[in-house]
Order: C-alpha cells, then sequence, then structure tokens
C-alpha cells in the first residue's frame, strides 16, 4: 500500500516483535553503508507487512472501521512461522523505491492468511471477489538508488496476530485499532 498523503488510511497488517524488527533493520544496514543509500529507516516501531487494505477516506472511517472489526473476527486461522530472507527494491511503488525485506517459501502463510482476511472482507462487502495480487513484504526505508535482490541472514518470527491499522500520513498518525489473535 502505498502512501496517500491526505487521506486516512484503514488495513490489515502484521506487526513483527520488536526483537524481529530490530534483526530486519541491522539486516540491511551493511546494504546501506555498501549501496550508499540514504534514506532514512523507519522506526522499529513502524516497520509492518501490509496485508489487506480497507479502504483510503477523505474522512476519519468511522462506521467502516467497526464494519472491517467485524470481518477480521470471523477470522479463523493458526499461528505460523514466517522467514524474510532477502532485500530488493519495491520497483511498481515509484521512487524513491521502497527498500523491503522479502521471502518465498518462507511467507506462504501470510499469503494464505491474505486470502482468508480478503474473504472475510469480500463476506461483509467491503473487498470485491477478485483478490487482488499479493506479495508480502516488509518495507525498511525509500531510497533512489534501486537493489535487485540481495540474500540477508533470514529474520523469522512466529505470527501470533494482525492488526487493524489506522494511518493519516499527513498527520504522521500510525495506530494499531485492534490485535486479531490467531489460534494456537
Amino acid at each position: 500500500m502505498g502512501v496517500v498523503i491526505g487521506k486516512h488510511l484503514l488495513y490489515f497488517a502484521l506487526h513483527p516483535p520488536p526483537e524481529a524488527a530490530a534483526q530486519a533493520l541491522r539486516a540491511i544496514e551493511p546494504l546501506r553503508q555498501a549501496r550508499g543509500l540514504g534514506g532514512k529507516p523507519l522506526a522499529a516501531s513502524r516497520i509492518e507487512v501490509v496485508l489487506n487494505p480497507v479502504g483510503a477516506f477523505a474522512r476519519p472511517p468511522g462506521p467502516v472501521t467497526a464494519k472491517a472489526r467485524e470481518a477480521a473476527e470471523a477470522v479463523a486461522a493458526r499461528r505460523f512461522k514466517v522467514a524474510f530472507d532477502h532485500v530488493e527494491s519495491q520497483t511498481d511503488a515509484g521512487s524513491p523505491w521502497p527498500l523491503a525485506l522479502g521471502g518465498g517459501a518462507g511467507l506462504e502463510d501470510v499469503e494464505v492468511l491474505y486470502a482468508i482476511i480478503h474473504k472475510a472482507l469480500v463476506r461483509s462487502g467491503m473487498a470485491p471477489r477478485r483478490q487482488p495480487d499479493f506479495t508480502p513484504h516488509m518495507a525498511l526505508l525509500r531510497d533512489p538508488v534501486q537493489v535487485r535482490e540481495t540474500p540477508v541472514e533470514p529474520v523469522r518470527w512466529t505470527v501470533h496476530d494482525f492488526v487493524l491499522v489506522y494511518a493519516n500520513p499527513a498527520e504522521g498518525r500510525h495506530e494499531v485499532v485492534e490485535r486479531f489473535p490467531l489460534m494456537d
């Protein structure tokens, strides 16, 4: 999900635990130095894997937030492990490009959770039936230097929940509205 200045954004995401977020930032440091990347890394507390967008609104989404909560409460999924094993620029997002961690087989369960949340949003009338393409990634900074896929020490954690996030980039707001636990 790209940043939409002046809009109120509502979306689902995964938040890594603090130690995984710190490891992600450490993983890109040698690359930043070697490639001369000057983009400022996100704060560890702002690192996330954006899942399903609910929407971008002219005003705070109020009733839509309640409807998104209801849809999320219908999600039944088990906890799972993730592993991000490479870093690369997300070139379809416009320059400066987001530099993000990605992965292959280590992110298959993220794609499954995305599909389950999408189905819940469809049932509640909040998403089109056709599921948009989705490639899990964790953006860490923006920089005009394009970086091709580069392996890194895997960043791993067990996903225990997903969150509903309200953000307004123009105001610097980024708030977890609610956490939704996954089953053991």
